[in-house]
């Protein structure tokens, strides 16, 4: 664990600055309990049995471990807005999946439930132009309007809830697999039949890829 947050403290760095549009000192610090070999373990172990035998539960070792994340050399979880949390949260998803993509030499799919309804609007594009440079296939479902940044990049696919489902793919998607797979809870009339035949052609190509 110690070693891989080592990995990902550059990547979440990045992130958080793409998502942040400036350059903020984020840290990850591995806080412990125990530190060591497994005889340190065990040593901690020993001076905590009376303890965890009276409140029966165990109350060292890694499961206790946790995560202390700072921006601009405050503690996130005490003093970070919630903008700035949820940027935080974001880019450290983001930051494991370029690692991963780096350590594998392929991106993994990601999946982003609601991803823009607690970011401003800059910062929603600030996702969208990260995302899209990772060239990796992205499925996102969100309850509000979408990013301009994703209208115009070219290759995506929409699939708006009204009444019922109806389902609209740009042109470039239909003879591409979608980079964008987008689906929102927005309301209006269903789209024209051919208009949702093209569409879930397109996304049915989409799933099919994941």
């Amino acid at each position: 664990r110690v070693d891989l947050l080592g990995a990902l403290a550059p990547y979440l760095a990045r992130a958080y600055a793409d998502l942040a549009g400036e350059a903020v000192e984020v840290g990850a610090e591995y806080e412990s309990s125990w530190w060591g070999s497994e005889a340190g373990l065990a040593g901690t172990l020993a001076a905590a049995r009376d303890e965890e035998l009276r409140r029966r539960v165990t109350l060292v070792g890694p499961h206790r471990d946790e995560v202390a994340f700072s921006i601009g050399g405050l503690p996130a979880r005490t003093h970070a807005s919630q903008g700035e949390q949820r940027s935080l949260a974001l880019a450290l998803r983001l930051a494991a999946h370029r690692l991963v993509s780096d350590a594998t030499g392929t991106p993994p799919v990601l999946l982003l439930d609601d991803v823009f309804s607690e970011l401003d609007p800059a910062r929603c594009d600030a996702l969208v132009t990260h995302l899209l440079a990772t060239g990796a296939q992205t499925i996102v479902t969100t309850a509000g309007a979408t990013s301009s940044a994703i209208r115009t990049a070219g290759k995506a696919c929409s699939r708006p809830r009204g009444q019922g489902i109806a389902t609209r793919c740009c042109s470039p998607c239909l003879a591409t697999v979608p980079a964008w797979s987008i689906t929102t809870a927005g309301t209006g009339a269903a789209t024209p039949r051919g208009e949702a035949s093209s569409g879930a052609s397109c996304a049915g190509r989409a799933k099919a890829r994941v």
